[in-house]
């Protein structure tokens, strides 16, 4: 995977279905279900019972939807 590039920034995420949440990709501490709007798409979708983890997602939004918690954005 020559094309991952490190992170440089982390924080903690907001859920919110209005403020942006814009990241490269999500880490999940607890593992639930991620709604996220992807920065190419205008709606959400739902990953069901996300692990804990990393998941390469370029996000714009983390819904007030998500179960899951403890999650982490990387920049």
């Amino acid at each position: 995977m020559s094309d991952v590039k490190a992170a440089v920034k982390c924080k903690a995420v907001a859920k919110s279905d209005t403020v942006p949440n814009v990241f490269r990709a999500l880490y999940v501490g607890t593992s639930g279900d991620l709604v996220v709007t992807l920065q190419g798409d205008s709606a959400p979708v739902t990953i069901k019972n996300a692990p804990v983890g990393y998941h390469p997602l370029s996000t714009k939004l983390v819904m007030n939807a998500t179960t899951a918690t403890d999650i982490v954005g990387l920049l």
